[in-house]
C-alpha cells in the first residue's frame, strides 16, 4: 500500500501525514488562542515536545514563534 501510496501521490505517507498535521496546526495557532499542548493532541501528536519538534522542522520556527508573528502582523483570527 505504501509503493501505491508514494507512485500516486509523490511523497511517502509519513511526509503526508505530517504536512497535514503541520497545516492544520498554522491553522489553530493562527484562528484560535487553544494551548500549544492543545493543539498538539488535536492534530494527532502525542507530546507537546514532539509536535514542537515537528513544527520547528516544517516551518522553520517554533509554534509559538509562529504564533507571535501572526500576532505582530495582524494576521491572528
Amino acid at each position: 500500500m505504501s509503493r501505491v501510496f508514494h507512485r500516486e501521490t509523490g511523497e511517502n505517507f509519513a511526509a503526508f501525514l505530517t504536512r497535514k498535521r503541520i497545516s492544520e496546526a498554522r491553522s489553530f495557532l493562527k484562528n484560535t488562542d487553544m494551548k500549544m499542548y492543545e493543539i498538539a493532541q488535536r492534530t494527532g501528536y502525542t507530546s507537546q515536545h514532539y509536535f514542537s519538534n515537528a513544527f520547528k522542522k516544517a516551518m522553520g520556527l517554533s509554534p509559538a514563534d509562529y504564533r507571535k508573528g501572526l500576532l505582530e502582523r495582524g494576521d491572528g483570527g
